[in-house]
């Protein structure tokens, strides 16, 4: 008697779900609506997108509604008919109907926004659809996996076959693209001296007696941070002494970090090909290709290798391989000082899985590094605080380190407050979503990434909570190394309860959960690429109205192929120069590389690019700039053409 209810209750739920397709439909149509009638909304997918103020008529609505949810039904008849594998039409419909569920997250956050229990939150909406359509692939594979039972797809056989070279290929694809785009992103003028040349320049001072000196600062750079990682790049730059050279062995060490996450996830998932496409996700995620080249124009920073060398590290303490795990984790601490804090928590996991002598070894080493970096040898160097404290001004100005770890720690409600504003849960988000938010389910991680995480959310400047830049760094390795771990630790609860539901082995579940959550952090990755990231399949590499866009980026033209040609051969090659930010840039091999107008009076060469973006807005509100700073100074013109201006010093005494 007791089943009676329980059958009955199933009945009803699984013809309440053959309505979801159109409900999915629906709630497409609801976020269509509402990207057309708001502007802050619609920029969410498409920058630069202008809205009618006055919203849309209701035929239009009309229209997007029956066409959303005609699509949506359409989609989910191919859907039962591709996969119907024995199964009658009817009940390969009421079986793919389930997929569409995820969607309906997207009329929750319409419901939340709408009747004021969480205004805004449709703004969110943009990581719901991300989450519903990689949910919605993954089901897909998982639904046909258990079908599958002991037999397995011929795309998963084929990638279970050649997982290893499928990730060694796709390792491979990814150096290209990004080595071939740094390198036209540098023969188009378009990179920075600060953040990047000025590395090039401590290396080249490095090897002519002048440790870690820069023109970007008047003191050793130690006075910025600790770090030192690209000191093991020197014999690559002795040979080829160019900035091309650093920014393609960045990219080449940023790729082999799929071959840790693919050995991991080979581990935790039982599966190669799953395994394989959680190493393609890893290459795909937007957080990691903003370190790789960052929005604003920056291609190479030594923090890179700190993801590479972390993700080798929770590896190696996965595998237990003590001797190894130190190796990594002293490139990942010579990365950048805040590296202490994850490799100081997975000394912390450590001593959680008893582990003692390795737990408080790692931890005391991390700890000390990390209060010796930033309590004595950055404010030694630099002659005060270190200026990575002015990042935290919420919190008062004018604070020293133990000040401002006193007030967060003193101040927990408001701490949480600062670190859970709209604009950082969005951050959050930006993080998680394209990893399928499996990260979350891996308390090792989550775990190892609280300190790192804190100085992110914490944060009062606004790039330092932003994914297009490399602040998020030491969060990336993590973050994909907990997806691995979350995905392996769902795989082996889910089948469980799924067996109280569905007449199959445990066995067979748990293969079908593996292959679903895979395909479901691969999608995840690959949608938020598209519509996060700025590689050639986003939207953002093909929007005219950004500075991403590949054109103004990517292509050299005239002026660009003029300096090199003309205006470069003008300046010896060990003068010391004074050139606007993104022309100073190639100069950096040398003493001295200043950004105009510092330097101005003391160098022997001035460079001016009146095109520069960042000097100013016209060309010739530049070229006015520039006359007055270099009146009364001992300069002669040598060249002026195509928007360049040279200087050179005249001798002392000398005259024009």
């Amino acid at each position: 008697m007791s089943e009676r209810p329980h059958n009955a209750a199933l009945s009803v739920l699984r013809r309440l779900l053959m309505l979801a397709p159109a409900a999915a439909g629906l709630a497409v149509a609801v976020l269509i609506i509402e990207a057309l009638s708001f502007e802050d909304l619609a920029w969410r997918f498409w920058q630069g997108a202008r809205i009618n103020p006055e919203g849309l008529s209701d035929g239009a609505r009309a229209v997007i509604i029956l066409s959303s949810v005609g699509t949506a039904l359409l989609l989910w008849v191919f859907v039962a008919r591709i996969f119907v594998g024995g199964l009658g039409v009817a009940d390969s419909l009421r079986r793919h109907a389930f997929c569409f569920l995820p969607f309906l997250s997207i009329f929750v956050l319409y419901a939340a926004d709408a009747y004021g229990a969480a205004p805004g939150a449709m703004m969110f909406s943009v990581h719901a659809l991300i989450f519903s359509a990689a949910s919605f692939a993954g089901l897909l594979a998982g639904l046909e996996a258990a079908r599958l039972g002991e037999g397995m797809h011929p795309v998963a056989r084929w990638l279970e076959r050649r997982a290893l070279r499928v990730v060694l290929v796709a390792a491979g694809v990814y150096w290209v693209i990004f080595s071939a785009m740094g390198i036209l992103q540098y023969y188009s003028l378009n990179i920075s001296y600060t953040d990047t040349a000025s590395w090039e320049q401590m290396l080249w001072n490095t090897m002519h007696g002048r440790f870690l000196e820069t023109s970007a600062f008047d003191h050793m750079f130690f006075g910025e941070h600790v770090q030192f990682v690209h000191l093991f790049l020197m014999p690559f730059y002795a040979l080829s002494g160019s900035l091309v050279t650093l920014m393609v062995i960045k990219s080449a060490a940023l790729a082999s970090g799929a071959f840790p996450v693919y050995l991991l996830a080979r581990k935790h998932l039982g599966s190669k090909a799953a395994a394989a496409l959680l190493a393609a996700a890893y290459l795909l995620y937007p957080g990691m290709q903003y370190v790789d080249l960052e929005l604003v124009y920056n291609t190479f920073r030594p923090v890179a290798f700190a993801i590479p060398a972390l993700l080798w590290a929770v590896y190696f303490l996965d595998r237990r391989r003590m001797g190894a795990f130190c190796v990594a984790a002293f490139f990942a601490l010579a990365a950048k000082e805040e590296m202490a804090l994850p490799v100081a928590m997975m000394g912390v996991l450590l001593l959680i899985e008893r582990r003692r002598a390795w737990g408080g070894a790692v931890l005391a080493v991390s700890v000390v590094w990390f209060a010796a970096s930033v309590g004595w040898v950055i404010p030694y160097f630099r002659g005060g605080e270190s200026h990575m404290v002015r990042y935290y001004s919420d919190f008062g100005e004018n604070l020293t380190f133990t000040g401002l770890l006193f007030e967060m720690i003193s101040r927990p409600l408001y701490t949480l407050q600062v670190a859970l504003r709209p604009v950082k849960i969005d951050y959050l988000l930006l993080l998680l979503v394209p990893l399928g938010l499996c990260t979350v389910f891996s308390w090792r991680m989550m775990l190892v990434m609280l300190g790192s995480l804190a100085t992110t959310l914490l944060a009062s400047r606004d790039p330092s909570y932003r994914i297009h830049f490399h602040y998020q760094a030491a969060l990336v390795p993590l973050l994909v190394a907990g997806a691995v771990y979350g995905a392996g630790n769902i795989s082996r609860f889910l089948p469980r309860i799924l067996g109280r539901f569905v007449d199959a082995e445990t066995r067979t579940l748990r293969r079908a959960v593996v292959g679903g959550l895979a395909v479901m952090v691969f999608a995840s990755a690959l949608f938020g690429n598209v519509l996060f990231a700025q590689s050639p399949i986003s939207l953002l590499f093909h929007n005219s109205k950004m500075q991403t866009w590949w054109r103004s980026r990517y292509v050299p033209d005239e002026h660009s192929r003029r300096f090199f040609s003309e205006v470069r051969p003008l300046v010896p090659a060990e003068a010391a120069v004074s050139a606007t930010e993104f022309v100073a840039t190639y100069f950096a091999a040398r003493r001295d590389d200043y950004v105009y107008p510092i330097g101005v009076g003391e160098a022997d060469y001035v460079v001016i690019d009146t095109h520069d973006r960042w000097l100013a807005d016209a060309p010739g509100a530049a070229r006015a700039l520039v006359e007055r700073a270099i009146s009364g100074e001992p300069y002669e013109k040598i060249y002026d053409e195509g928007g360049f201006i040279v200087y050179r010093k005249l001798p002392a005494g000398g005259e024009t």
